[in-house]
């Protein structure tokens, strides 16, 4: 008798043990599996949705693809105006050549300039890649820095920002290692048609002001409906500008820019010549009847040294009357006392 409750017993638990079992497979069997798998590109093990994993209906999956939609439509609205020759600047003034500014080129590629009157900075610029993600979020890989080393700090120039000036010092490229990665939100797409540089945009919440270029004019064309007229605000600029500046006993340099139309835009071919010298650059007119700044765009035949990147603001010019006042930016004359911004330089023959 007690071998037999014993065995009763025994029985009871184990089918206890099976019921329990089996209705903990029959609630696992509802829940999403996840399987080992082996990701081709890294080839290392990574979790993949199994068989039962949540699968969206068709009315979901066309929702997901109208908010995919909406966020392509303004990634390419975004990738289309942000490149330009001209850039993104603080100030929406064509003469303001010293300020921070952004240039993006349509291979992907950015540059940030930091601001020449800030004559303290070490830091010059950073450069990488960028993309726009989500729509609207602007996605840097910061990957290079253009630094100055050493050197030495004297009572700065009338322009500078900081008091001081960091001279004597060796300018070089170097690696960001690892990279760098940022974020920064695109808001508040606008056009001010008063402005000089009406397309304005706040990137990572600091507004930024757009300096002409075509991507500008197809989105004032597309809003307005009006055909922007390059003629009626550049072309006043065209001819040639001269300007010389020498020193005993036998420096001397000539400045030559000419400014002309091609297929449907405005170059500033610039020439210098003289002591240790011999520049061929032709450059980009960007601006209006008003100002235009001198945006580097290549080295032509016969120059001599290189030191310039593509976006670069050689030099702005600004039309007042008869007169034509002169920035400089990353164009600097020989002599001290002519570098002054501001002033009357250039004279056209």
């Amino acid at each position: 008798m007690f071998k037999k409750c014993i065995l009763c017993f025994a029985t009871l638990i184990i089918g206890m043990f099976i019921g329990i079992a089996g209705s903990q497979l029959y609630e696992n069997s509802k829940r999403p599996v996840m399987i080992t798998g082996e990701n081709e590109r890294t080839g290392e093990k990574e979790d993949v949705p199994g068989e039962n994993e949540n699968i969206l209906t068709p009315d979901e999956n066309d929702l997901e693809n109208d908010l995919l939609d909406e966020n392509k439509n303004d990634r390419e609205k975004y990738r289309k105006i942000l490149v330009g020759a001209g850039g993104w600047h603080r100030s929406p003034s064509m003469t303001a050549a010293y300020g921070d500014h952004y240039i993006f080129s349509e291979d992907g590629t950015f540059i940030f300039k930091y601001s020449l009157a800030d004559e303290e900075r070490r830091v010059i610029d950073i450069s990488g890649n960028w993309e726009i993600i989500n729509g609207d979020l602007l996605h840097l890989t910061i990957m290079k820095k253009t630094i100055r080393e050493g050197g030495e700090f004297i009572p700065g120039s009338p322009s500078s920002l900081t008091g001081y000036s960091l001279v004597n010092s060796t300018t070089v490229k170097v690696d960001v290692e690892p990279y760098e990665e940022v974020i920064y939100p695109l808001r508040d797409l606008e056009i001010d048609e008063s402005s000089p540089a009406p397309l304005m945009l706040k990137i990572g919440g600091v507004q930024y002001w757009k300096w002409g270029g075509t991507a500008d004019e197809t989105l004032v064309m597309e809003q307005t409906n009006e055909e922007p007229d390059i003629d009626s605000e550049i072309q006043v600029w065209e001819g040639v500008l001269e300007f010389s500046e020498s020193a005993p006993p036998d420096q001397s340099l000539s400045y030559t820019i000419k400014i002309y139309k091609e297929n449907n835009e405005y170059y500033g071919d610039i020439s210098i010549d003289g002591f240790q010298t011999m520049k061929r650059i032709r450059t980009k007119a960007v601006g209006d009847k008003n100002s235009v700044n001198l945006v580097f765009d290549t080295y032509l035949p016969d120059n001599v040294g290189e030191r310039y990147e593509k976006g670069d603001i050689l030099l702005s010019l600004e039309r007042k009357g008869q007169k034509v006042y002169t920035s400089w930016g990353k164009l600097q004359p020989m002599l001290q006392e002519n570098k002054q911004s501001g002033e009357v330089y250039f004279e056209y023959r």
